[in-house]
């Protein structure tokens, strides 16, 4: 039962006894959740520091299970050129680093493109690179067992990919993340989270 203030005849509230032990256990009551949630906050913190291992590096050729993906990494190729289906050439400006893979989608429900794997190339400074969008639609075009742009990947159906980006010739790895959360922003961009391994491309 909530307590129940009472008014004196000049027409001021005059809290009661019962009222103001009220307000005091429910002052009680949220500091001691606050102290509790910031505690809870504290050791998932230090659960994730100690438990939290750092990135595994895979060569090419291997196999790797992770975040509910099955890749295979076949091979890494600098070239100056590439041809598309229709035999038509694209010429790099320096080099072409392609990548051919292939992803299965492991779960249960199709895979939708906001959650579908992030590969990006990270030089020996840490600096990441992307993909480029336009080189490796064009390579893949009409090409078989490949996705269109967009594609859910439907449950344990092999996705074959040639991901080419456009960089000078160096010491990379690739970054491969499994996105675990995705925010949509303006403009269609996606902000994606998640955990990732690395491919060693030497």
């Amino acid at each position: 039962m909530t307590a129940v203030n009472r008014a004196d005849p000049a027409g001021y509230y005059i809290e009661s006894a019962a009222a103001r032990m009220e307000r005091k256990m429910r002052r009680t009551a949220s500091a001691a959740w606050n102290v509790l949630l910031l505690s809870a906050i504290l050791s998932g913190c230090a659960a994730a520091s100690v438990s939290g291992a750092p990135p595994r590096t895979y060569s090419i050729g291997e196999e790797v299970t992770f975040g509910g993906m099955r890749f295979h990494l076949r091979s890494a190729e600098y070239r100056t050129s590439f041809t598309n289906w229709v035999g038509q050439e694209t010429r790099a400006a320096d080099t072409f680093l392609i990548l051919d893979l292939t992803a299965v989608n492991l779960g249960a429900r199709p895979l939708p493109m906001h959650f579908q794997p992030v590969f990006q190339l990270v030089d020996a400074r840490g600096a990441l690179y992307d993909a480029s969008t336009n080189h490796t639609m064009m390579i893949n075009l009409q090409k078989p067992g490949r996705s269109s742009p967009g594609q859910a990947w439907n449950p344990n159906v092999p996705v074959q990919k040639e991901i080419v980006f456009e960089v000078p010739r160096g010491d990379y790895r690739l970054r491969v993340l499994v996105p675990d959360q995705a925010r949509v922003g303006f403009a269609g961009s996606t902000n994606v989270q998640g955990r990732y391994f690395y491919y060693d491309l030497q």
